[in-house]
């Protein structure tokens, strides 16, 4: 019976410690960046994943933009799905892209963006 007990315990330590130590995926916690120069103009684009969630910054000069959304990872691949709101139509946004290393290529309407991991 004792040493039922003790496995028991062991087992459910070892559970608790697993879920606890694990990050969801490797886009977790972290932050990525792409700029898109065009006829004169920047614009910076910021990307930062946490917990199934993102959000996404255009910022151009003083003026910026944040998108929220949720992402799904299944390595290499990655898709961000964001509902969008302009000229007063909401729609839902998906763009699909893939990760390689400390570059994450993204493809929307046939135009892809390189991003940079930041450290």
């Amino acid at each position: 019976m004792k040493k039922l007990s003790l496995v028991i315990v062991t087992l459910v330590a070892v559970s608790c410690m697993m879920l606890t130590s694990c990050k969801k995926d490797k886009l977790d916690g972290t932050t990525w960046k792409a700029t898109i120069s065009e006829s004169g103009f920047s614009m910076d684009v910021t990307l930062t994943f946490d917990d199934g969630e993102f959000d996404m910054t255009t910022a151009m000069g003083s003026m910026s933009q944040t998108e929220h959304g949720t992402y799904t990872f299944s390595d290499p691949k990655v898709t961000l799905t964001a509902t969008v709101t302009e000229a007063g139509q909401t729609h839902t946004e998906t763009i699909t892209g893939t990760v390689n290393g400390d570059k994450m290529d993204l493809t929307e309407d046939g135009v892809t963006l390189t991003f940079t991991k930041q450290k």
